[in-house]
Parts: structure tokens; sequence; C-alpha cells
């Protein structure tokens, strides 16, 4: 190689340098002192986990008791639940994926992965009760136990058969009055149905 070529092959070198190091840290310091001017935009590039670590999760969801036309729906309903979940850390552009029966959660940097683990994963359930037949009876007992110290409290309600696989949907509304939050649920058919019958049964309780 000629004089010349060496000389442009270091010269390409340092300028290669020194637009890598301007890229990299945009506002680079020497002595304490920030350097100026800033010659590239400085970015805020998104890491992946295999730059800045994460957690990689894949649940497995159990879609035995959902008919084959409904799995679709379901899996993109519970993709729109672990969102939310996620959405509560704070995480920068989570990628939460959805690939048949499994669902793919990318968390990049978060701080506390167990606990980002522990919430994503917990199951909520959802059961509507009714009074028991002896309620009052029950509330006059647990009233004694209460005064007494011994014994132990019952429940006076018991469980009915709607619970939340019949719910298609759940958000948030306010009272029209009193402008007070409330809880907008919809059933799908059966369950609305059974709804209907619950609430026609325990009118004024």
């Amino acid at each position: 190689m000629s004089k010349k070529g060496i000389y442009l092959a270091i010269a390409f070198v340092f300028i290669s340098a020194f637009f890598a190091a301007n890229f990299v840290y945009p506002h680079a310091k020497i002595f304490g002192l920030e350097v100026y001017p800033q010659f590239l935009p400085d970015i805020p590039f998104k890491l992946g986990l295999d730059l800045q670590g994460g957690t990689h999760l894949v649940y497995q969801a159990d879609l035995a008791n959902v008919e084959e036309k409904d799995r679709v729906e379901a899996m993109e309903g519970l993709k729109d639940v672990i969102e939310r979940r996620v959405n509560l850390f704070g995480v920068r552009e989570p990628v939460i994926q959805v690939q048949e029966e499994r669902l793919i959660v990318e968390l990049a940097g978060i701080i506390d992965p167990a606990e980002a683990i522990r919430q994503i994963g917990q199951t909520p359930f959802l059961e509507f009760k009714e009074e028991k037949e002896n309620y009052q009876e029950i509330l006059e007992e647990n009233r004694k136990v209460l005064e007494s110290g011994e014994g132990q409290i019952e429940d006076p309600f018991e469980s009915t058969v709607l619970t939340g696989k019949y719910l298609k949907k759940a958000e948030l509304g306010f009272g029209q009055t009193a402008y007070q939050p409330l809880v907008l649920l919809e059933f799908d058919d059966e369950g609305t149905k059974i709804f209907e019958d619950l609430t026609s049964k325990n009118i004024g309780k």
C-alpha cells in the first residue's frame, strides 16, 4: 500500500472513531466539562434484552375449556390483561406477543424481575355469592364468636354458578347522578341468563 493510502486509511479510522464516540456518547465530558457541539442527535435507542438485560417470559395458556372458535379471542383478551399489568411497571415499549396458545412477554431493563413475574402471573378469580338460607342465624352466631373470642366465623354467603367464566368485558363507568365510580360488567348470553335468574330471586337483598 502506498504512503498516501496508509494516510487515508488512518484518517478514515480516526474519523470513524470520532463519529462512533459522538454517536454513543453525544454528551461526552472531559475533566468534568461537557463537550460541545453535539454533532449527532441524542437518540433514545431502545435496547433489547441482549444489551440491557431483562426478563423473557413464556406463558402456556390452558384452553381446554374454551371452544375452538373462541380461542383466538381468548388469547387476545389475555394479551390485553397482561399489557395492562406490564404498564404498571413503567417498562418502556414492552414486547407482548401471542403465538397460538402461548403468550410471549419481554421486559427489557426492569429493576425487579421477580416482582414482575409475581404480578404478571397473578390469576384473578371473579365469583358472585348470595345469602345462605340461614343468613341471619349465621350473623348472630358470628356476633357471639366475636364477643366471646371462641369458635370460628362462618361465611354467611355461598357461591353461585356465576363466575368470571361468563364475563365478556369489564370497564370503569360513572353514575349519572352522584357521578360515583362504577364497574360495568358485560356477560355472554349464558352469563346474562344466569345473572337475570340470580338477581330476580335476590331482590331486596
